[in-house]
Order: C-alpha cells, then structure tokens, then sequence
C-alpha cells in the first residue's frame, strides 16, 4: 500500500527542513554577540557587594554610559555590569525594579535609565547612580500607573 509518499514527495521535504534549518543557522550566526532576550542577570553572590569597595558611579556617568549601551544593542548582563561596576545592593536592586517591566525591552530600560539621568542631573547636578536610577523608576512607575 502506497499512501502517495513517493521519492519526490520525501526529497521536497527534505529540501523544506534543510532551507528552514539553514536559515535558523544563519539567523543566530548573523545575530553575533547580542545577547539573547531572556538572558538573565549576573546572579549575585551572598555579600558579594560588601566585598568590593563601594566605588558607584555618578549620573553624568550613568547618563553618558547608557548612550554607549544604547548604541551597542547591550542586553540586561552588559547593563547590570555597566552600571553597576561596584556590586552595589542599593543600585543592584534598582536595576531588578527597572528590569522587570522591561525585561525583554533592554533597550527601552536604558532610555528610562537614560531619563532618570536627566531627572536627577536637573535637581542635583552631583547626583549620584542610584539617585538617578530611583528617579528613572519612579517616572517609570507614573508612566505605568497613569498610562493603563
């Protein structure tokens, strides 16, 4: 019994899955160094912030690294190391507050972040990172809360 499967029938698809895999395969290839949306933050070891002195960056220094973060598709690992280059707790746990409605968005967490710079920059022009990143996500918050 011959139910139409002949040789040409299984060699088209053949071809099918060969052109599909392919272009999966060339798809990541092209895809490089960025990092895959659901690539998670470094996970912290207990005490770890402590362990390191506490050396935090500034706005103006938050602002300006999140221009080149923009500019380089970072993801939310890059951002976490850029931005928080101490391990500090304080500013680790703002960048989990921020990354959450954004986790798959990395880009438009930056420009929050990147706001929240401009926001604390303009009341205090020697704020500090974690000043800024509260402040990106307060705005954050009021977006959310009165935007639904």
């Amino acid at each position: 019994m011959n139910h139409g499967i002949t040789p040409g029938v299984i060699i088209a698809l053949a071809m099918v899955v060969v052109i599909i895999g392919g272009s999966y395969w060339l798809a990541r290839r092209q895809q490089g160094q960025r990092q895959h949306p659901r690539a998670r933050m470094p996970r912290r070891v207990a005490g770890s912030h402590r362990a390191t002195p506490t050396v935090s960056l500034s706005a103006a220094e938050v602002k300006a690294e999140t221009a080149r973060l923009l500019a380089a598709c970072a993801g939310w690992p890059q951002i976490v190391v850029a931005l928080n280059p101490s391990n500090d707790a304080e500013v680790h746990a703002e960048l989990q507050r921020i990354r959450g409605p954004h986790m798959f968005a990395p880009a438009t967490a930056i420009k929050v972040i990147h706001h929240g710079c401009e926001l604390a920059l303009r009341s205090n022009g020697q704020a500090s990172a974690l000043s800024a990143l509260r402040a990106a996500r307060e705005s954050m918050e009021k977006i959310t809360r009165y935007g639904d």
